[in-house]
């Protein structure tokens, strides 16, 4: 589907009460406050009002009663546009919104998009921080939602071996994934994003830069991922100043094609449904803005059924940034030869472990023993093993080797 783009036109008026309703949103959302069906009437106002101006508009909102309409709303500055648009047309269903940066600073690729779909799963959850507490449920949810494509050995599930910059890097030389997963802690400060990446060794904070982690992306520009999902607070966040940059700025100005960032603080629960579905959803081969509103609406309905008492919120924290179109990240259609899954084996329960014993193996979980085993080893002093039968002490000392090998 080809979109419309639409260069967002405000008066000066129109723009101080979105940025006010704006920072609203933002003292309520980011101290924990529930939203008011005050605010959210006064926002979906605002917003409306703006949309109805805009020349482009009247002919698509005709259009959207008998088809699917995708819209790309661009504007110089980051903080009206991670305002929570789709807000202001949820009567109409079949309105797709999307993100970008102004035309003048598009960077689109082709996609080169063969069969299997290739996924990458990158987990950063440092020692001396406050560690995510569910990801081990998140990347459980992760293989469960291309369970399908397993089937018929359509998707390619890879790990990094850690939430480092150097692992990163290596997975990006070693393949060309269509699917960036990074979840971790993510801030917008000073004018710049951040990430909170691992050491690779002790695992520990690595405060990285914006522009740092673009840059791996684009080592090797022709395996740069189709679409990065930072399943991180804020990575969406941006100003009107050239210099002002955030995580999801970075990445389209090297051309990454899509991107779903967080423009404000997310829970970790919801960060979770809210990607799984997603996946689920591309999985189903469904194209990415379709894809995108439906977790977006899944995820309203579940904050609704566990919270009936207040306005749904983390609903309106995603957002999908595409630099041109953006649709199928494979093609559905090709020919491909199907892979063969009968050397993976899948561990699932409190420590998540996902091995690959013929090239190797990739190992998930057990990351608070790892820390503690991987710096004594580094030291030459022994570490013991212990446990009941089958809970992976085994495929443990195996990775700690492997590890230290490297």
């Amino acid at each position: 589907m080809q979109p419309h783009t639409l260069a967002l036109h405000l008066t000066f008026d129109q723009h101080e009460a979105l940025t006010n309703h704006y920072d609203h949103l933002l003292l309520k959302l980011e101290n924990g406050r529930p939203l008011t069906p005050q605010l959210l009437d006064n926002l979906r106002q605002a917003m409306s009002k703006v949309l109805e101006a805009q020349p482009k508009i009247p002919q698509i909102l005709e259009a959207a009663r008998t088809q699917h309409q995708l819209v790309q709303l661009t504007h110089e500055d980051n903080t009206l546009l991670n305002l929570p648009w789709r807000l202001a047309v949820e009567d109409v269903p079949n309105l797709f919104l999307a993100k970008g940066l102004p035309a003048s600073q598009q960077n689109e690729q082709a996609l080169q998009n063969p069969l299997p779909l290739k996924v990458l799963v990158m987990i950063s959850a440092p020692e001396d921080t406050h560690a995510r507490l569910s990801y081990e449920e998140e990347e459980d949810r992760i293989i469960q939602a291309f369970g399908p494509l397993y089937e018929h050995g359509q998707v390619q599930l890879d790990f990094t071996e850690d939430g480092s910059l150097q692992s990163l890097k290596q997975k990006l030389k070693e393949n060309q994934y269509h699917i960036l997963h990074f979840s971790g802690h993510g801030t917008f400060r000073d004018g710049q994003g951040w990430l909170e990446l691992e050491d690779g060794l002790r695992m520990e904070k690595q405060r990285t830069s914006a522009a740092d982690f673009a840059a791996v992306l684009n080592a090797k520009p022709e395996h740069c991922p189709a679409l990065v999902l930072l399943s991180s607070c804020q990575t969406a966040q941006g100003q009107k100043e050239e210099t002002f940059k955030g995580v999801s700025n970075r990445l389209l100005e090297i051309g990454v094609p899509g991107v779903v960032a967080m423009g404000l603080s997310i829970s970790d629960y919801f960060a979770t449904v809210f990607a799984s579905h997603l996946y689920q959803q591309l999985a189903e081969k469904e194209p990415l803005h379709r894809a995108f509103q439906s977790a977006v609406r899944y995820t309203q309905q579940e904050e609704a059924r566990l919270f009936p008492k207040q306005p749904p919120a983390q609903w309106m924290i995603p957002q999908l940034y595409t630099n041109g179109t953006v649709s199928d990240l494979v093609d559905w259609k090709a020919a491909y030869t199907p892979l063969a899954f009968q050397n993976y084996k899948f561990i699932t329960g409190q420590h998540a472990l996902l091995l690959e014993r013929h090239k190797g193996y990739q190992f998930l979980g057990r990351r608070r023993e790892r820390r503690q085993a991987l710096p004594l080893l580094m030291n030459k002093q022994p570490v013991l093993l212990r446990g009941q039968g089958g809970v992976g002490k085994t495929a443990m000392a195996e990775h700690l080797v492997q590890r230290l090998a490297l």
